[in-house]
């Protein structure tokens, strides 16, 4: 037990130095097309696409998380 407070201490210092990126590699047309296949085929229901397709709409079209040229 006397080892893990030491272990506990370096894990919360290290923690505000790790940076995660997330990279996309399917193109915001791709993932609506696949979001309204998952409907069309009953995977998810009409409030849960709509939900999805808003959010993903909004991200995609938010100025501040726009890729800038």
């Amino acid at each position: 037990m006397r080892h893990l407070i030491p272990l506990a201490a370096i894990a919360l210092l290290l923690g505000g130095c790790i940076h995660v990126t997330t990279v996309r590699n399917t193109t915001s047309g791709q993932e609506l097309l696949d979001l309204q296949k998952a409907h069309a085929g009953g995977a998810i229901t009409d409030a849960e696409y709509q939900a999805c397709k808003s959010r993903m709409v909004s991200e995609t079209c938010n100025p501040d998380t726009m890729m800038k040229p």
